[in-house]
């Protein structure tokens, strides 16, 4: 991107003189205009004929300016890396090189060619030279007045601070992305939301990636700027890898004709990668290979070490597919090589992990766990510099396989169980064990003049924004809404408030497994599965020990599951594939038929299958057998059941229902997951029922009609409830899981929105024992692998939930009153929490008989620690022993 900026230079857009130009001056000023617009073919030849003209009249500052100019447009003739040396020698030898205005040029395109192809990196990575470049561009910058340029540069010391693995450089690159965007400084825009974006991908966190880049591509085309390649290109990177390979195509195919337009040759390594992704996605690995090795070749020539590493890993990960183990063991190291030279330390663990598994391929096993424990080292190093869980949750999570691959080598090739759960516990349920272990930072204080902080500003403009997502808009007024309300978001997201439970920033310790054993009760099992091709593991955790159990491919595992959904969604039984998802994951279980409860840790669409609704050989459901509960992990069932020896009992429960919500008619499109977005009138006798059955052990507080809005919930003390119910509409965002949300409805004499988000909850100080989400869908959420599912649930927990029922599909809202009249009935007899939701199940399918379809009862599940009795009155409280 070209950072210099004459003053005047927006004025000449609409004025600009009609060839030929008047002076010398005339012809700088229009190659920079082009120049501005990446136009860099154009601008090159109005570069050399200024230098020409000017060198004749003896302005030897403005010929020195245009020459510069010539060296940066050189696109066809020289790689970033050639332009970046060649503008340094220029540096050194101009007889203006003194001259603050050329100085500040020279600087800031050299800086710039560096960014040239990509977000991140060119060439080698050199942190300490790129930081004196760019405090000597802020310096000058200031100096001159230059406020683009010291946009520019801030932003681009925030860039190389997060590159060293400071997370505190997002807050600065972010910070001068909405500068950028107040003051209208489309060029700066384009760059930080670019940066940004790469950034974000890099991080695991594609879809915020994405919201970037579709404002850059459309303030791209909106200003003519074709030629800024890095917006469509890491737009067409990122769709590609989530498989949308429809959206990709029109990116890659403007992508190939720039490149063709540009002649950069960087540009056309770019295109050929992507040519390349597209093949080797749709399993054209021939084709693939052709021209990922074209573009391997070209980037190697011209220096392009992030591409280079980028192509490398798919030409390593097609040649072992192809069984030539040598070949890609070589790509591997070449990866590996680069990987380090781009400044990204994701690549780099990226390239560890993948020359581990050739070597694991190989038969290296040693070599091959010493790899692999490197990268897990360098990665929990990085995370260990990260206050935000929910950041950490995201980097863990794109880095599953690698805990994934790393587990199936040590338990099956190595045989060593003990290590593989260390190993996979390091990534389960990530976010909530980060946030229970870590030590808390507490928010900036208030200021004394009563101003508000930078973050309620934000809450409040966002607020406003979404209220108005409850009436009907039309689609042109909604995508603006939809694009103001991603920018406050990512405002939010930085903010030490931001509702992601800030921890300081430190390399928290692995539980071992022998104490996690010691927390489990004598007639309990954990299950913690881990689905992955050619065969599934499930990891077997009692009391006595532990082992790991083959089971079938992922593949066949997960089919059976959405079949078995689609049946219960459609109000059948289901029963043949209930027989079959037992026989796929439960009856390879040893000793199974010795335990009564089990803790079912789950993975992948096993997250949304309710295993009591499983048919044992003797045709009974599960639940008549078993205890079941859910949790993110065993990590996290050792921490909550912690927290239950320390909880101070306030006897006191909250019901929130019958909530006031606009019609169907004129609800907004952001709502377009609930099919009917209408009152709930059953839910105030679901909570007026609740209360009746607690009236004699807990002191209750309803908040019903008018008064359950979101307003009255933030000003109660939720830290003195020890349970919160709420019955209400729920909805989920799979692609922005922050967003997922419980629904209250808009007032018209508050400034809330009435839409009480993930990430609020999470920023809720709770000390519940028992969380109730009686809605629908409240368990489903957007799947981050090993790390779990993002949704209202790990909300709960985050805010310090002990456990939580959630649904896992729509639930009808008379059914789901009934059962939890009766879960609650046992809740009051002092029945720890997952015999009494058991028992409740038991009663519910007892009653119906036959009409009692999983559909009705099946769907809410226990996730957390279930195993104590809230009340503790309970004398024959026997978590974990005999069954009622």
């Amino acid at each position: 991107m070209k950072p210099f900026c004459w003053l005047f230079l927006f004025s000449l857009v609409c004025c600009s003189a009609a060839w030929p130009f008047e002076s010398a001056n005339d012809t700088l000023q229009q190659a920079d205009l082009l120049a501005d617009r990446y136009q860099w073919g154009k601008a090159l030849p109005l570069y050399q004929e200024a230098e020409k003209q000017l060198l004749e009249t003896g302005d030897t500052v403005g010929s020195a300016l245009a020459r510069l100019g010539s060296i940066r447009s050189s696109v066809k003739e020289r790689s970033p890396k050639q332009i970046y040396d060649t503008l340094n020698k220029e540096i050194g030898r101009s007889p203006v090189r003194s001259n603050p205005v050329f100085r500040l040029r020279a600087l800031s395109l050299k800086a710039d060619a560096e960014a040239d192809v990509d977000a991140i990196s060119a060439g080698t990575f050199n942190a300490d030279q790129r930081r004196r470049d760019w405090q000597e561009i802020l310096a000058l910058s200031q100096k001159l007045g230059d406020k683009h340029l010291e946009s520019r540069a801030q932003g681009e010391l925030g860039i190389l601070k997060v590159l060293e693995g400071d997370p505190i450089g997002s807050e600065e690159v972010s910070a001068m992305l909405w500068r950028s965007t107040e003051t209208g400084d489309v060029r700066n825009e384009l760059r930080f939301r670019t940066a940004i974006a790469s950034l974000y991908n890099s991080a695991g966190r594609a879809h915020d990636a994405l919201g970037h880049l579709e404002r850059a591509v459309e303030l791209a085309e909106q200003e003519k700027a074709l030629s800024y390649f890095p917006a469509f290109f890491e737009k067409a990177v990122i769709l590609i890898a989530s498989h949308r390979f429809q959206e990709a195509m029109p990116l890659v195919q403007h992508c190939v004709a720039q490149s063709r337009l540009t002649g950069s040759s960087a540009n056309n390594a770019q295109a050929l990668y992507l040519q390349g992704r597209i093949h080797y996605e749709n399993k054209r690995h021939t084709e693939a290979l052709d021209l990922l090795k074209q573009a391997f070749s070209l980037a190697s020539e011209i220096g392009y070490h992030r591409l280079i590493s980028m192509t490398s890993l798919e030409l390593s990960q097609i040649y072992r597919s192809r069984d030539e183990l040598w070949k890609a063991l070589d790509c591997a190291e070449s990866g590996l090589w680069s990987s380090l030279k781009t400044g990204d330390p994701m690549e780099a663990i990226l390239h560890l992990q993948n020359k581990a598994g050739v070597k694991a391929a190989q038969g290296r096993f040693m070599e091959a766990d010493h790899l692999y424990s490197e990268a897990l080292q360098t990665l929990n190093a990085l995370l260990g510099k990260f206050t935000s869980a929910h950041a950490r949750a995201f980097m863990v999570a794109r880095m599953s396989d690698l805990y994934t691959d790393y587990f199936s080598l040590t338990l099956l090739k190595m045989k060593d169980p003990a290590k593989a759960f260390v190993i996979l516990e390091q990534a389960r349920g990530r976010s909530v064990s980060d946030s229970l272990q870590g030590r808390r930072i507490d928010p900036a204080p208030a200021a004394e003049n009563h101003e508000l902080h930078p973050f309620d500003q934000f809450e409040k403009s966002l607020a406003r924004l979404q209220a108005q997502l409850w009436q009907k808009k039309n689609p042109q007024e909604l995508r603006r809404i939809q694009s103001e309300i991603f920018d406050l978001e990512q405002h939010l997201g930085p903010s030490r408030k931001a509702g992601r439970h800030n921890i300081e920033a430190e390399a928290l310790p692995i539980i071992p497994l022998s104490e996690i054993q010691k927390a489990l009760y004598p007639a309990e099992l954990i299950l913690e599965y881990v689905l992955r091709e050619p065969s599934s593991i499930c990891l077997v955790i009692s009391s006595e020990g532990v082992q790991g159990i083959e089971l079938a491919p992922r593949h066949v595992i997960e089919q059976s599951v959405a079949a078995y959904r689609e049946e219960i969604l459609q109000g059948r039984q289901g029963d043949q594939i209930a027989h079959t998802l037992y026989n796929l994951l439960l009856a390879p279980i040893p000793g199974l038929d010795q335990k009564r409860r089990i803790t079912i840790v789950p993975d992948g669409l096993l997250h949304l299958l309710p295993f009591e609704a499983m048919l044992t050989p003797s045709g009974r459901f599960l639940i008549g057998s078993y205890l079941i509960d859910y949790s993110p992990s065993s990590t996290v069932t050792l921490l909550l059941r912690k927290m239950s020896k320390s909880r101070e009992s306030h006897c006191r429960f909250l019901g929130v229902g019958d909530a006031r919500l606009p019609t169907a008619d004129e609800s907004g499109a952001f709502f377009s997951s609930i099919p009917q977005l209408a009152r709930l009138p059953g839910s105030r006798a679901e909570v007026l029922s609740i209360v009746k059955e607690l009236k004699n052990v807990l002191d209750t507080v309803t908040l019903l009609g008018e008064d359950a809005n979101e307003t009255g919930i933030k000003a109660l003390n939720l830290s003195k409830f020890d349970i919160l119910h709420f019955a209400v509409h729920g909805t989920s965002d799979i692609d922005f899981p922050a967003r997922s949300a419980l629904l209250f409805g808009p007032r018209s004499d508050e400034i809330e929105d009435g839409i009480l988000q993930a990430w609020e909850i999470s920023s809720l100080q709770l000390k519940a024992d028992l969380v109730v989400l009686s809605a629908c869908d409240t368990a489903v959420g957007r799947l981050l692998d090993q790390v779990g599912v993002s949704n209202l649930v790990q909300s709960f927990l985050l805010a310090g939930a002990r456990s939580v029922v959630a649904s896992i599909w729509p639930m009808e809202d008379r059914s789901t009153a009934d059962l939890m009249i009766r879960f609650y009935s046992y809740l009051a007899q002092g029945i720890d929490k997952g015999s009494a939701l058991r028992q409740a199940k038991l009663d519910f399918i007892e009653k119906y008989k036959d009409k009692a379809l999983p559909v009705h009862w099946a769907g809410m599940l226990m996730i957390g620690d279930s195993s104590d009795s809230i009340l503790g009155k309970y004398r024959g409280n026997n978590a974990g022993g005999e069954l009622q």
